[in-house]
């Protein structure tokens, strides 16, 4: 996965991300090398509270919108696994506890279309290095495809790469650990690996 974002004056971030993904594929007595653009991912985030300076050393409260769009070139599995569009929508609150962090998400992952749509509950815990206290550490985990709501009609066709056409969206997690680091007010970096 790659991409950009970009903020304004610490409580609008806008970003644009795509994954690519390149494996051998066994076909006959050959492998065939094969490629695939993940779908174009446009997310919007608006912080909600506190209006001041440096927001993220206090309480904070933000919204957070992503769309997964399947376009030309851009054809892969959204995050549930299946090939349509996504929409989600994330409400995330973070404490600053000392040099710890604790952040909880509550948000909903829906088919644009109104095919169905599921809740999704996370939770991260962050620690700033003593040592250089602008890089954290954290390990983040989230659940979705529980009370999953499908709207199907009988002369509706199976939602596009679901296993099971009666339960297109199944009961899955993500567990991850990662760095974070904000040397500069306007620069961060960060790297995470996702397990689920």
């Amino acid at each position: 996965p790659y991409g950009f974002s970009f903020g304004i004056l610490e409580h609008i971030e806008g970003g644009i991300y795509t994954q690519s993904a390149v494996w051998g594929q066994p076909e006959g007595t050959e492998t065939k090398t094969r490629f695939q653009q993940g779908p174009m991912r446009f997310a919007l985030k608006g912080l909600l509270w506190p209006w001041r300076s440096h927001p993220h050393q206090h309480f904070s409260l933000l919204l957070d919108f992503e769309y997964e769009a399947r376009l030309p070139r851009f054809d892969g599995q959204n995050q549930l696994g299946l090939l349509t569009d996504l929409g989600a929508l994330r409400a995330v609150a973070n404490v600053p506890l000392g040099g710890v962090e604790l952040g909880l998400s509550a948000g909903a992952l829906f088919d644009c279309r109104g095919r169905y749509g599921t809740p999704e509950l996370g939770a991260r815990i962050s620690w700033h290095l003593p040592f250089i206290s602008d890089v954290k550490i954290f390990a983040e985990g989230s659940a979705r495809g529980f009370l999953t709501r499908v709207n199907s009609k009988e002369d509706d066709a199976p939602i596009p790469g679901a296993l099971d056409p009666v339960m297109p969206v199944v009961p899955a997690g993500v567990l991850g650990i990662g760095i974070a680091s904000r040397q500069l007010r306007a620069v961060d970096f960060a790297m995470v690996v996702h397990v689920g």
